[in-house]
């Protein structure tokens, strides 16, 4: 099972690696407007639907990922 999941997850990583560059760079010391950065253009604005601080963190992950696996 293990190696099933490390050949799909380095499948995936092959072909989207450039995904994680927000990850990279988002979450860097000093960064945000909390420390008086400019918040990134992809940031801003921020939409949150109704309801959405509600889900559970899983439940929040499934549905972003769906809709970025989507062609919406």
């Amino acid at each position: 099972m293990m190696l099933e999941v490390e050949r799909v997850t380095n499948q995936w990583l092959s072909e989207a690696w450039f995904s994680l560059s927000y990850w990279m760079s988002r979450f860097t010391l000093r960064s945000g407007i909390l420390n008086g950065e400019k918040v990134h253009d992809f940031s801003n604005p921020v939409v949150e639907p109704d309801g959405f601080r509600e889900l559970s963190f899983q439940q929040a992950c499934i549905i972003v990922g769906v809709l970025m696996e989507s062609d919406l």
